[in-house]
C-alpha cells in the first residue's frame, strides 16, 4: 500500500490530524521547556527560603558569640544557649537545624534536634551516604555526587567560601 499525499486523505483523517499533531507539539513543549523552567523556579524559591532560615540561625550564633566576646556571658554558657536555641528552631513546619563540627575526614555531631542519640558521634555510618549534589558557595558549579556522606559533603561545600548547598535524599 502506497502512502497517499495529504490532499488525497479522507476529510475525517485531515480533521483528526490537526488536534493530534497539536497535542503532540504541546506535550513536547511542556516536557522540554515549561517543566524544566518551573522546576528551576521552584528550586530557586526553596533555596532562598532555606538561605533566609539559615541566616536567622546564624544571627543567633553571632549574637551569643558577641556576648561571650564582650564578657557578658561565659563561653560555655554562650555555646549551650546557642545549641538549645537552635535545637528548637523549625522552618516550613518540620524542617530543622543541626550542628556538626568541621572535623576531617568525617565530622562529629554536636547537636541533632530529632535524633539526640547522634550527639557527640562521628558521622561515618554508611546510612549517611545520601548526598546527590554539592555547590561550593552560592555561585559555584553544581557537582553531582554519587551518594556521598552528606555531612562530609556539607563540610566540603562550605570549606572554601563559608557557604554552600548540598542536596540529598
Amino acid at each position: 500500500m502506497a502512502f497517499k499525499s495529504y490532499r488525497h486523505w479522507p476529510v475525517r483523517w485531515k480533521i483528526m490530524t490537526i488536534p493530534v499533531l497539536s497535542f503532540i507539539v504541546i506535550l513536547f513543549g511542556v516536557e522540554l521547556f515549561i517543566l524544566p523552567f518551573v522546576e528551576q523556579q521552584l528550586m530557586e524559591q526553596r533555596r532562598n527560603a532555606v538561605k533566609q532560615s539559615v541566616e536567622v540561625a546564624y544571627g543567633i550564633l553571632e549574637d551569643r558569640a558577641k556576648l561571650a566576646k564582650d564578657g557578658k556571658l561565659a563561653i560555655e554558657d554562650a555555646q549551650n544557649q546557642t545549641i538549645e536555641t537552635i535545637r528548637t528552631l523549625r522552618y516550613n513546619g518540620k524542617e530543622y537545624f543541626w550542628i556538626n563540627d568541621l572535623g576531617k575526614p568525617v565530622p562529629k555531631m554536636i547537636m541533632h534536634p530529632t535524633v539526640p542519640s547522634l550527639d557527640g558521634k562521628v558521622l561515618d555510618d554508611s546510612k549517611f551516604n545520601k548526598a546527590t549534589s554539592m555547590q561550593e558557595g552560592l555561585d559555584g558549579p553544581v557537582m553531582k555526587l554519587d551518594n556521598k556522606n552528606l555531612f562530609v559533603s556539607f563540610n566540603e561545600a562550605v570549606g572554601k567560601s563559608g557557604q554552600g548547598l548540598v542536596t540529598y535524599e
